[in-house]
């Protein structure tokens, strides 16, 4: 069985529609999205919409996700970076319904599957917090810490806009990578991961091309706030 991994889309729709193109010509069985759907790029409705399409076996919070749980309206921001997050929330709210925005609310932070003889748990950042890093540097004493109680095979996660897979402790972690931002390498092309579960685990990082320029004037012609910073994001990983 084949299932697609796909995590951190924030927004950018013409990074996505690149991946969903690609997961049409492979052989999967099902989607999993790790979170951090709307967030920081030009199409908050849009990624909704074609995520919604697509059906997800598993859909979970980011930590962007969940903003809307914290009744930012009254926030008062006070940085440059507070400041653009909160007109990105605001943009947001303007882009999806009510309807859309209690789906995601409802959403939960982690989530448990069984695929064969394989467990997985599924988080957008670490199994005890939806912010945290997973990072593929990590200590063991580190993991041992983070990934206590945890009795699952396989942990899914997204976050840290880095694919990587590395084996602990008996269990093996994937990360994705992200669609819709460059990755901490450097990478600016939309990255999913394809899991084959089989008598083992064989995971394939899809690394695509996409239009940066046609992201780029989606964005001004909706309107996005701070356009250079999801410029800088798509692009680089400064």
């Amino acid at each position: 069985m084949m299932i697609a991994v796909i995590s951190d889309i924030h927004g950018n729709s013409v990074a996505f529609d690149r991946v969903i193109d690609d997961i049409n010509i492979q052989n999967v069985e099902g989607v999993i999205f790790l979170g951090d759907l709307v967030s920081k790029g030009p199409d908050p409705k849009g990624v909704f919409d074609k995520l919604l399409k697509i059906k997800p076996m598993v859909w979970i919070k980011g930590n962007t996700d969940t903003w809307f749980d914290e009744n930012l309206e009254k926030w008062q921001p006070k940085t440059v970076m507070e400041k653009y997050l909160y007109n990105n929330y605001n943009y947001i709210l303007d882009s999806l319904t009510d309807k859309d925005i209690e789906s995601i609310k409802k959403l939960p932070e982690k989530q448990t599957l069984v695929i064969g003889k394989y467990n997985i748990l599924c988080v957008h950042g670490s199994p005890r917090k939806v912010d945290e890093d997973l990072l593929p540097e990590a200590t063991e004493d580190e993991l041992k810490e983070i990934l206590d109680g945890v009795t699952e095979d396989i942990i899914l996660s997204g976050h840290i806009h880095q694919p990587y897979v590395r084996k602990v402790f008996n269990k093996i972690i994937i990360n994705p990578g992200t669609v819709g931002f460059c990755n901490c390498y450097g990478d600016s092309r939309a990255s999913y991961a394809i899991i084959e579960f089989e008598n083992n685990i064989n995971v394939e990082f899809r690394k695509l091309d996409y239009d940066h320029q046609v992201a780029m004037v989606l964005a001004k012609e909706k309107g996005l706030p701070n356009i250079e910073l999801f410029e800088k994001f798509m692009k680089t990983n400064d």
